[in-house]
């Protein structure tokens, strides 16, 4: 061994050979050791050759010569002769070793030498270990089960005492290679390199750190070792070795801070020197170690825009997801994210599939949202049929379907990119895999489909019955257990037996472990997919009023409660949604209008007029704006006096005069009270002003009025404006003078106000003629989804014959107080019933309200997508033959489904189309559908409806709740519009389009003819309600 000695020089060994006896090792000195003597007191040699000596002296190690042992000059030639045969011997050894060239020429060599008696030093072990561990790799094979290997291990772990730091880098490293995880081996390597610890080199840090990591060995006291060398000696660090070793750090979740902030200090210093690799890999690691140093990832982002074009795939996804995982959005990662859009076209070729999902899942994280590179993702994973890992499927379905604005975190709405194709091939690599998906996995899967709305009912079923056999629930928590119920109802896809075992995993660890969210949504699976578990909901009646009470001032919960409240009406727990409201009331706070909906639903239906009024009472005292709570107040009386409560409406007009709440319509409610003074209190009436703000050029307007001011932006402040701006306009008793005003509101605050008005109002014309010719004196009833303000209500009454009655639907609480209000003041409150709730509830009621085939008319003026489900409800016994379907926005922003059920040839209607403009956006053409239900023995079932209008659909719901958050402008309304009508014919949607006629004297002059029907179903009187 001491021939390896790096302090050997030839003095030394020259001197070393002329001494009268062998040569051994003697401890170390300390480095100050100055003056030395050797045997019996001699001093050391002169000259050159002492200067070497002392050299050797000063080393950590030395030699010395031991004493005279007698021994004859021709022994000692002997002993010399035998050295150096053995020495040659060595080097023949490793020569051979390096002649391989093939990680079984290493072994076989390895082992021949062992078997032929030979002896293996400490040297020729890490040379064999080394060569055939790189061989292997390169040729893929593995050798950490070959006997040959194994006792390489065995001999390096023996050696490890007496090899230098580097060799035992080497060793290790031949290990990671090799995917050898040998316990004693490397407890006793990572020993030896402690005690050499102070010897290492940067490149030995490095390379131990990256081997352990790589064979998840997470000795801590070896980092640890590695981390404070590494931090004193940083400074000598190239670019490899700082990449490497805080890769290794964070593969194995060892983060120590200190070491981080130092490597990236040293690596913002060096970052000139960095290759892409290198860069790459430090991205990683800070990324995976969730540890954000802007100093280090403004410059290696400014890096990344700088060199774009020479950026691999791996540099290119790693950036970019490295950036995701620490949330670093700043301008220039902005910038990064949107040069690399185009550099990623034409590399997606060369992207491996982890690449891909990676980049996706990137730009989903911090909402970036760019559809070609989207498109190109999918493309390539379709086109190439790319097989996917769990991970891989769960990143990608997740990205897709993310709504891609992280402060978005409401379920189903806007954002998600629906790749049909792609949905297909993931849902096919998903189904292979079921057994190998784990819960997060698992419900992301089933998430993501049912956020894109794609129905992949064998793999859902497949899904929970692979869950529900293995007993993998028990390993989901509560999210994703919520997350995978929720998936289930919003496709409805039924699977019993999963629900009862989430109902009873749910029991099992507790309501309160789930956060309001969470439980709501598991809460409204369990209602919609009709689970009867009755323990689960004794459980839930029991406890979920007080989980939410307690947390009302929680924005989270607030939330969650419209959910809840709908749930369990739905589930026929009333008593809980009760409790659930004394604390409200009891709390005095203002809850969202969906949730005061749910109660006020659930009242109407159950016919509790105690509970109704007292919530009309109560959004009065906390509505959060001057307008709503006049508008509650109103409300409040209007119902009080159509139950036959002339006392509570009576004290409702006092609490109303005293809380300053009075408006236009009250002297009309005091005068159907019976009330005196009537036109004192209109006189006086106290007036609460609109916040208003200048209007900026930006917002270019073109009328002179709205130019100079505009409604500044706060909960209903369109509603509340257009219910202020009728009051002070309109003739009370004058439903055309209401209508007006609304549609003057409209022009002059240039506000989009979903109305049907102008000319979509003459297709409701046209609907209520058609009804009174085809169903003569007989009363008709029309059913309204979607009152809003009451504008299309309050038009569609005024037209109607005597006895005729109007039933419209709304399922905001605070809209349908405004619509009361502009109904009462138009004097049309008499004829119209103002049902509030979702239509999927409260359809069914009008059969027992008004008895089969009653509906003569119907106006959807709700969410298009919905359209064809709520017809699905009217035609099961409510739709009178002959009765006529109005729908609005059947292209802008579109009812593919609907119309596809409506324009079928062979089916149940017969249907023309209406073209208009809305208001302000004259370049888009929409179309207001009206269509005659002629049911008869020849009509066929619909049929599945085209994966194009699916698609169709889907995209119709991301514009329009892109249209409630941001502006959509009228450039992107046209193009969308000329798709849904190109996309209607290709699917043969051809219905015969007619356009308003008029004789050039403006909106009052025109007028819509109908073409006449083709198809006369005999007139069916229907039975009197």
């Amino acid at each position: 061994p001491w021939l390896k000695t790096k302090l050997m020089t030839s003095e030394i060994s020259s001197w070393t050979e002329r001494l009268d006896g062998p040569v051994s090792y003697y401890p170390p000195l300390r480095r100050s050791s100055s003056a030395h003597q050797l045997g019996g007191g001699g001093s050391g040699p002169s000259g050159a050759a002492g200067s070497a000596y002392n050299g050797a002296v000063a080393s950590r190690r030395f030699l010395r010569p031991n004493l005279p042992d007698g021994k004859t000059a021709q022994e000692r030639g002997e002993e010399r002769e035998q050295r150096q045969r053995s020495r040659e011997r060595r080097g023949e050894i490793h020569g051979e070793l390096i002649a391989q060239t093939s990680a079984e020429g290493v072994l076989r060599v390895a082992a021949g030498i062992v078997a032929a008696g030979g002896e293996l030093g400490p040297n020729h072990v890490v040379t064999a270990l080394h060569r055939s561990a790189k061989f292997a790799s390169r040729g893929d094979t593995s050798i950490a089960q070959d006997p040959r290997w194994k006792d390489l291990v065995l001999r390096a772990g023996s050696f490890a005492p007496e090899m230098l730091p580097m060799s035992l880098a080497l060793s290790v490293w031949a290990f990671a290679t090799a995917k050898c995880q040998d316990g004693p081996a490397l407890d006793a390597i990572s020993s030896a390199f402690r005690a050499h610890e102070g010897d290492c080199k940067p490149h030995d840090l490095s390379g131990t750190a990256w081997a352990y990591a790589v064979l998840e060995a997470s000795n801590l006291n070896l980092f640890a070792d590695i981390a404070h060398r590494s931090s004193e000696r940083i400074g000598d660090f190239l670019p490899q070795d700082l990449s490497m070793v805080v890769w290794a750090f964070a593969r194995i979740l060892c983060l120590n801070a200190p070491l981080f902030d130092t490597v990236a200090a040293a690596a913002v210093e060096k970052h000139k020197e960095f290759a892409g690799q290198n860069l790459a890999n430090t991205l990683w690691a800070f990324g995976h170690a969730s540890h954000l140093h802007e100093p280090l990832f403004a410059c290696f982002t400014q890096m990344c825009i700088r060199n774009m074009k020479t950026l691999g795939p791996v540099e290119i996804s790693t950036a970019l997801w490295a950036c995701a995982s620490v949330a670093y959005t700043t301008g220039v990662a902005t910038q990064m994210f949107a040069d690399a859009v185009d550099h990623v076209a034409p590399l997606a070729p060369r992207l491996e599939v982890q690449q891909l999902t990676s980049i996706a899942w990137s730009y989903a994280r911090v909402g970036y949202r760019s559809p070609g590179l989207f498109a190109t993702v999918s493309r390539e994973v379709v086109g190439r049929s790319l097989p996917l890992e769990p991970s891989e499927i769960n990143r990608l379905v997740w990205a897709f379907a993310y709504p891609g604005r992280p402060t978005e975190e409401r379920t189903g709405r806007a954002g998600g990119f629906r790749h049909p194709a792609l949905l297909a091939h993931v849902g096919a690599e998903a189904g292979q895999k079921l057994g190998r998906l784990d819960a997060l996995q698992a419900s992301s899967v089933a998430w993501a489909f049912a956020t894109l709305a794609y129905r992949d009912e064998g793999l859902f079923v497949s899904l929970g019955t692979s869950i529900t056999a293995s007993g993998a629930l028990r390993s989901f928590d509560v999210q994703n257990i919520a997350y995978l119920t929720w998936a289930l109802a919003r496709l409805r896809v039924p699977h019993p037996e999963l629900m009862r075992q989430a109902c009873e995993e749910a029991l099992e660890r507790g309501l309160g472990a789930f956060d309001h969210r969470h439980l709501s949504m598991l809460l409204w699976a369990m209602a919609r997919l009709g689970e009867q578990h009755r323990g689960f909901w004794a459980a839930v009646g029991a406890q979920v009023p007080g989980i939410y009470a307690s947390h009302l001032d929680d924005a989270q919960g607030v939330a969650s409660l419209a959910m809840v409240i709908h749930a369990l009406h739905k589930a026929g727990e009333r008593p809980a949604t009760l409790k659930l409201l004394e604390s409200v009331l009891a709390k005095d706070v203002d809850i969202s209008g969906d949730a005061y909906g749910g109660w006020l639903s659930g009242s109407q239906v159950a016919g509790d007029v105690e509970t109704e009024l007292h919530l009309w009472s109560h959004m009065s005292k906390t509505a959060p704006s001057h307008g709503l709570r006049a508008a509650a107040s109103n409300k409040y009386v209007i119902r009080a006096l159509e139950l036959g409560h002339r006392a509570r409406a009576v004290e409702g007009l006092e609490l109303q005069a005293e809380a300053g709440l009075t408006n236009a319509v009250s002297p009309l409610l005091r005068a159907k009270a019976g009330l005196e003074g009537g036109d004192g209190i209109a006189a006086s009436l106290i007036a609460q002003p609109l916040g208003w703000r200048p209007r900026m050029r930006s917002e270019g307007v073109k009328q002179a009025r709205a130019a100079g001011r505009v409604l500044c932006k706060w909960d209903y402040y369109k509603e509340v404006g257009v219910l202020e701006y009728v009051l002070a306009r309109a003739t009370p008793g004058d439903p055309a003078s209401v209508c007006l005003a609304i549609e003057a509101f409209s022009r002059e605050e240039h506000l989009y106000l979903k109305l049907g008005a102008e000319e979509k109002g003459l297709a409701l014309d046209a609907m209520l003629r058609s009804v009174a010719s085809s169903f003569g004196d007989t009363p008709p009833l029309i059913v309204e989804i979607g009152c809003y303000v009451g504008y299309s209500s309050t038009r569609m009454s005024s037209k109607l014959p005597p006895g005729g009655r109007l039933v419209t639907i709304e399922v905001d609480c605070y809209h349908a107080a405004i619509a009361r209000s502009v109904l009462e003041l138009s004097g049309m409150s008499p004829r119209v019933e103002v049902w509030i709730g979702h239509s999927e509830n409260l359809i069914p009621r009008l059969m027992s309200r008004f008895g089969p085939n009653c509906v003569h008319a119907i106006f959807f003026d709700q969410k298009g997508t919905r359209y064809h489900d709520d017809l699905d409800m009217l035609e099961d016994g409510l739709l009178a033959e002959g009765a006529f379907v109005c729908a609005d926005n059947v292209v802008r922003p579109g009812a593919p489904e609907f119309m596809w059920r409506v324009c079928d040839p062979a089916g149940r209607y017969e249907t023309q189309a209406i073209a208009h403009r809305d208001y302000g956006q004259d370049s888009v053409e929409d179309w207001v559908s009206l269509s005659r239900f002629c049911p008869s023995e020849a009509s066929r079932e619909p049929a599945a409806c085209p994966a194009i209008l699916e698609q169709l659909a889907y995209e119709s719901d991301q514009i329009r709740n892109r249209s409630i958050n941001e502006r959509v402008t009228e450039e992107e309304w046209r193009i969308f519009a000329t798709r849904v009508r190109r996309e209607f014919e290709e699917a043969g949607i051809l219905p015969p389009v007619l356009y308003p006629q008029g004789n050039g004297g403006g909106l009052s002059d025109l007028f819509v003819e109908l073409q006449p029907w083709r198809r006369h179903p005999p007139l069916v009187v229907p039975s009197a309600g």
